[in-house]
């Protein structure tokens, strides 16, 4: 396989996101693929790509993602809080956290796992920085050195870049997953991701 380019464009507060999150791993991980993973904020996608914040949406919307979340975690084995009590949070220090690891070259696939499973299975605070520093120190990161980086103007500035690209590429929503710059949007289209990358 030549070089392989896989991104992960994901919402921390997405369930949608944490539903997907292990799958993409193990896909990833028998294609001997690395993730770069990229937060982006959904009060910034949103409004730049037509999408409706979820309190908006008509009843009828709300009640079916209910349902299909309860199918998903239940056909996974995945446990879910269908309302988690700190939802919807405030999650851009969050995602600044994962791009200050990120590009600080340290490792995040459990720093990102640890963030949607606080909001999702452990009805933890994700904009609250004492939570956030027990998730980092709880994979083995400095919570010193990421907060201090995630809060920096340069890390700023990657997010907005990131939020940027991320809508040049054609993402509107999370997860999406770009594989060699084709999208794959939501964690249903992880099986057709795992194809694409056979045939590489």
């Amino acid at each position: 396989m030549g070089r392989t380019n896989l991104v992960h464009y994901h919402f921390l507060q997405s369930p949608w996101s944490y539903l997907g999150f292990d799958r993409l791993l193990e896909v990833a991980s028998r294609h001997g693929v690395a993730v770069r993973h990229v937060p982006l904020l959904p009060s910034d996608i949103f409004p730049a790509t037509g999408g409706t914040p979820l309190n908006k949406r008509h009843t009828s919307r709300q009640s079916y993602r209910l349902l299909e979340l309860e199918r998903w975690s239940r056909e996974f084995g995945v446990p879910l809080v269908l309302h988690p009590h700190h939802f919807p949070v405030d999650d851009r220090l969050a995602a600044s956290c994962v791009i200050a690891a990120r590009d600080m070259g340290l490792p995040v696939d459990g720093l990102v796992r640890a963030m949607l499973a606080a909001i999702w299975a452990e009805e933890r605070d994700l904009a609250d920085p004492e939570t956030l520093a027990a998730l980092i120190e709880g994979i083995g990161l400095s919570a010193r050195d990421v907060l201090a980086k995630a809060q920096d103007t340069e890390t700023s500035q990657t997010l907005a870049e990131d939020t940027t690209s991320a809508i040049a590429l054609g993402v509107f929503g999370a997860p999406t997953y770009v594989l060699n710059g084709e999208r794959f949007w939501g964690q249903d289209r992880i099986e057709a991701l795992d194809k694409a990358l056979s045939a590489l």
